[in-house]
């Protein structure tokens, strides 16, 4: 098991504990730096669903998969900075979303091996030519 892996999924285990804290746990005071509007519960909801994916999902990773990971990351990390701008986001959500979109950037930069970028030329310089 590699570092990533150890990291997405202790990632993953911090936001659904954050989304059933949020849904269950409202009155507790480490629960009030969490969110617990529909919106935020939504969003966890997803970015748990990505971590899933990324946990299950090998490397090399497609192109497309790549490019909306990194797309993920770039929106989670805008909203992340606009919510606590203006005082919509709370602390740990805050933490937890800069922390899910610095692993989706990582995840989307991962490097390729050179038998697959040698592959793609080929099919690129195939089809182009």
């Amino acid at each position: 098991m590699t570092v990533n892996k150890i990291l997405i999924g202790f990632t993953f285990l911090l936001v659904a504990a954050a989304l059933v804290g949020s849904m269950m746990h409202t009155n507790d005071p480490f629960m009030w730096f969490v969110s617990s509007q529909p919106a935020f519960q939504a969003v966890r909801g997803t970015l748990l669903l990505a971590l899933l994916a990324l946990l299950f999902s090998r490397p090399p990773r497609s192109l497309a998969f790549r490019v909306m990971l990194g797309l993920c990351a770039m929106v989670v990390a805008v909203m992340t900075a606009h919510g606590v701008q203006t005082y919509e986001v709370n602390l740990i959500d805050a933490v937890l979303f800069i922390e899910v979109a610095i692993i989706f950037g990582i995840e989307a930069l991962e490097i390729e091996s050179l038998s697959t970028q040698t592959e793609r030329a080929k099919r690129f310089a195939k089809t182009s030519l």
